[in-house]
């Protein structure tokens, strides 16, 4: 499937994945399968067979199934119809198994209210789970938390800490907002780090920060406090 050592055969890996399958009910290489038949889509009997195998292995607890088949009910993939009720159970499962992405929808379903009450301190213990494997938007979002309390000193030097770090982890919000940071002097002016942080950012799509260097190269400005 991925081409180590042998060249890549989507064929072949799906003989080895159906043997592993049913011969050992192994249930990655059932999610595995599910994998390869939603790269089929718009297809929709590919999509149905990939729905198959996502259940199946969802259902023998693979976190990484828990979490598409949660996509798949609420995209209406793989001959079911979109199914809130579905998704949201699938979402909180694959959560509670471990999957990353899914551990940072839990936070934002608590902070938001989505398929749940909102419980800032649910929200902050889901957000903490997927933060700890370095999850980039837990970790935007929770600067943006940390943030909220702008007369804590402790509280906007931990709002930096998760800002740097969603940074560095590539969320393109977050190193624009490293940059401007850097350029206001949040924590001391550093204009070649903000003008680094506005590269990146640029470089990566974000719209905002390929504005902003247009703006200073337009004008002849170098960046700078302010």
């Amino acid at each position: 499937m991925n081409g180590y050592g042998t060249k890549t055969n989507m064929a072949e890996a799906e003989h080895w994945f159906v043997r592993a399958a049913n011969e050992g009910g192994n249930r990655r290489a059932m999610y595995n399968l599910g994998v390869i038949y939603s790269l089929k889509y718009p297809d929709t009997n590919a999509m149905v067979e990939g729905f198959k195998w996502m259940n199946q292995s969802a259902e023998l607890g693979d976190a990484l199934a828990a979490q598409e088949l949660a996509n798949f009910y609420y995209r209406g993939w793989g001959g079911t119809e979109t199914n809130l009720a579905s998704y949201h159970y699938w979402r909180l499962k694959a959560a509670t198994l471990g999957a990353t992405d899914s551990q940072f929808f839990m936070g934002q379903a608590y902070r938001l209210g989505d398929g749940v009450l909102k419980d800032p301190e649910t929200s902050l213990a889901w957000y903490g789970k997927a933060e700890a494997k370095n999850h980039p938007g837990a970790l935007y979002d929770l600067a943006l938390h940390y943030l909220e309390d702008k007369t804590n000193r402790a509280s906007l030097q931990m709002a930096h800490e998760f800002m740097v770090r969603a940074a560095q982890m590539g969320h393109r919000e977050a190193q624009l907002q490293c940059a401007l940071s850097c350029f206001r002097g949040d924590f001391g002016v550093d204009c070649e780090s903000g003008n680094q942080w506005l590269a990146k950012a640029a470089e990566n799509g974000w719209p905002k920060a390929e504005f902003i260097l247009f703006q200073l190269y337009y004008n002849g400005v170098a960046p700078g406090k302010d």
